[in-house]
């Protein structure tokens, strides 16, 4: 594939992470709090990612650096991974949209509201 058309892709999926995630940000809160640490790893995972590919060019950034490891599918981050790119090295496209299935899963299990 056009190095080109899979940057086109990955930003569409990266948009669309950010769209869905913030939908449920204000739900996820309610129910987990509001500090991050509190809600379930897998939740914790779809949040560095969110933050990897809203704010820092698809690379891991933990702020905290006693942070705990994210871990989803065998891939896992920490704080000593900080500044590693992961959009198209560990994450393809396919993850990404593997990923917001596994999102919507999960609010469904969790009783989530439509939004």
């Amino acid at each position: 594939m056009d190095l080109g058309l899979r940057d086109f892709f990955r930003a569409m999926m990266c948009n669309a992470i950010l769209v869905f995630y913030e939908r449920y940000r204000p739900w996820l809160q309610g129910r987990f709090g509001r500090e991050t640490k509190a809600r379930p790893e897998f939740w914790r995972f779809c949040w560095a990612i969110r933050n990897a590919a809203v704010h820092h060019q698809g690379r891991i950034n933990f702020t905290n650096s006693t942070a705990a490891p994210v871990t989803w599918r065998g891939l896992t981050y920490s704080p000593a991974d900080n500044g590693k790119q992961v959009f198209g090295t560990d994450l393809s496209v396919g993850d990404l949209m593997f990923l917001m299935l596994g999102m919507s899963d999960e609010l469904d299990t969790l009783g989530a509201p439509p939004p």
